[in-house]
């Protein structure tokens, strides 16, 4: 069975960074296609106000260089933790050798529930 998950870290907001397809060239991760209305934002950003579910639903990220994680999964919950001026977040690190297909389910199964 292929080991998926590195480590679990609370990751400085800083070296987060949304997925704009930087991944695409070494990994076949294309740019995230997830989009949600200004609605669906609002109503992200007061669930999260309400009640952050960060501690059981960490963001699932992937190395990048200099210290950075592109986000693969949660794209749409960084940008409303910029937003809140959130300092860290809790993240899944995945290992940075899996095939594209693994890293492509993740995502998949990631958003399946909420975006377009």
């Amino acid at each position: 069975m292929t080991k998926i998950l590195n480590s679990i870290q609370d990751v400085p907001i800083s070296q987060l960074l949304n997925n704009s397809g930087q991944l695409f060239e070494t990994h076949g991760i294309p740019e995230n296609p997830r989009r949600i209305t200004k609605v669906e934002y609002d109503k992200l950003l007061k669930s999260i106000e309400d009640s952050d579910l960060n501690e059981i639903k960490p963001l699932q990220v992937i190395p990048y260089d200099n210290n950075k994680f592109i986000v693969l999964g949660g794209n749409q919950r960084l940008r409303v933790y910029r937003k809140l001026k959130f300092k860290t977040v809790k993240s899944f690190v995945l290992c940075y050798d899996l095939d594209s297909k693994i890293y492509q389910k993740i995502i998949i199964t990631d958003n399946s529930h909420f975006g377009s």
